[in-house]
């Protein structure tokens, strides 16, 4: 097995939290250049396929998706039966990271998780991360924040890209796929959102994740998190780079930092000035209650 009951106790994964387009893949590619594991298995957006999968599975359990997430928060509501099932489910998840399940994770190399920084990176993360605090008691995140309207942009782009190209479901494997449609047609898995092809949805998607992400923050100690925009990190890497590599754990020099903070693209940050959406949009919202708690009230 790659952990044991009582490793758990002490291990210390660090989870990177962030909305959906808000710079966590590039975060984590930044931090794999020196040594962070973040999946043996993963997708093109260094998400491990083990979380992503646990993730995807409670989504949909509890009559959400990444989309529409907001059901899955029922999942931690006062209810005796919510309760009750949120501890069998809490079960089966710590069973997982304990045996043969985690090889999806840890791949062959066993030592992974007991030796240098480690962790994971999965959106969704955010609605369910009281229940890895508890199977890891010294979890800590790293949370990243985008401007609300730059995330919605970068969704809606997406959506009307992706809807309507098929693509065979992540979560079966594709013979099984074509087996399955053999024996009864059903549609492809579809990458795409029809809520993102609204603008204003792919808006109020952000404030849905950004006010699970003020809850969930509260699950952690003033040391066990570590909160930052993503702007700042464009604007003036170097030393904001630094801070997140030390927390993490990884040592780097002033040099190293200065060269990975040179292949950032300054330029990404408050992109949707010029675009006429969305400076219309920046202009509906940009009184919201959380877009001036992150200081996005007065942009451009």
């Amino acid at each position: 097995m790659y952990l044991t009951r009582e490793a758990l106790e002490t291990v210390e994964p660090i989870t990177i939290l962030g909305m959906h387009r808000s710079g966590t893949t590039m975060l984590v590619g930044l931090m794999q250049e020196f040594g962070f594991f973040a999946g043996a298995k993963m997708g093109k957006n260094k998400e491990s396929f083990f979380f992503q999968q646990w993730h995807e599975w409670l989504m949909r359990s509890s009559g959400g998706s990444w989309d529409y997430p907001t059901a899955s928060c029922a999942l931690y509501g006062d209810d005796e039966i919510a309760g009750r099932y949120r501890n069998r489910v809490e079960r089966q998840m710590r069973d997982s990271v304990i045996d043969w399940q985690f090889f999806r994770f840890a791949g062959f190399d066993r030592r992974r998780v007991h030796r240098g920084p480690w962790g994971w990176k999965e959106p969704r993360t955010m609605f369910f991360a009281r229940s890895w605090k508890r199977i890891f008691p010294r979890l800590k995140a790293v949370v990243i924040i985008r401007n609300g309207v730059d995330v919605a942009l970068s969704l809606h782009r997406r959506a009307r890209h992706a809807f309507g190209r098929p693509y065979a479901d992540p979560f079966i494997h594709p013979w099984k796929l074509r087996l399955a449609n053999l024996i009864q047609h059903r549609p492809q898995y579809v990458l795409g959102s029809l809520r993102c092809l609204d603008l204003r949805e792919s808006y109020r998607l952000w404030e849905e994740y950004m006010e699970r992400m003020q809850d969930v923050a509260q699950s952690f100690t003033a040391e066990e998190v570590l909160v930052f925009r993503y702007e700042d990190l464009l604007l003036d890497p170097e030393p904001l780079l630094r801070r997140v590599l030390d927390f993490c754990g990884i040592r780097v020099s002033e040099r190293e930092a200065r060269r990975l903070a040179g292949v950032i693209n300054r330029r990404r940050a408050y992109g949707f000035i010029g675009d006429e959406r969305g400076e219309d949009l920046y202009q509906a919202v940009r009184g919201r209650a959380l877009m001036l708690e992150y200081d996005y009230g007065q942009v451009g």
